[in-house]
């Protein structure tokens, strides 16, 4: 963006370091939307609350980025997260906080752009699997604070894309 200093210049508030991504457009709406899912993050909600935190914690939400026709970006958070799996290690009880340098395996046989982007007009209007997220850390703890507080996840989770009426 010309100005990143600017007050209506973009600026990402939450999944800020790498984690699976879903990238979707729509021709009709003319929107692209790139899903977030977890990760490491400087913005987060608790209770409701938007929150940061300068260690950039761990956290298991979901959200779209969405850019729409005239250019102009926005970041919303979605009602989907990670599933609660408890540690049984470090921090027992604890939920795991997922998505940190995981992968998104798109499934075979998407209606894809050539650019490998999901084209969402197509997919119609029932929930559909649109892939799977493999690997990357999972942590015991938003912030560590020994090495046995995160591990690198032996999950395996389904992504499924539940379409809803476009965001505002």
């Amino acid at each position: 963006m010309a100005d990143p200093a600017a007050t209506n210049t973009f600026k990402q508030a939450m999944n800020s370091y790498l984690c699976p991504t879903l990238e979707l457009f729509s021709r009709k709406e003319r929107n692209s939307y790139t899903v977030l899912m977890g990760g490491i993050s400087y913005g987060f909600f608790s209770a409701g609350v938007f929150q940061t935190d300068p260690e950039l914690p761990f956290i298991n939400q979901v959200t779209t980025i969405k850019r729409d026709r005239h250019g102009s970006f926005s970041q919303y958070l979605m009602d989907a997260e990670y599933p609660v799996i408890l540690s049984t290690g470090s921090n027992p009880g604890n939920p795991l906080l997922f998505g940190t340098s995981a992968t998104f395996i798109p499934v075979n046989g998407l209606p894809t752009y050539d650019n490998g982007v999901i084209k969402l007009d197509a997919l119609g209007i029932d929930p559909l699997v649109v892939g799977f997220i493999v690997g990357g850390i999972q942590s015991t703890l938003p912030n560590t604070n020994t090495e046995s507080d995160s591990a690198a996840s032996p999950y395996i989770f389904t992504v499924t894309l539940v379409p809803a009426p476009p965001f505002p």
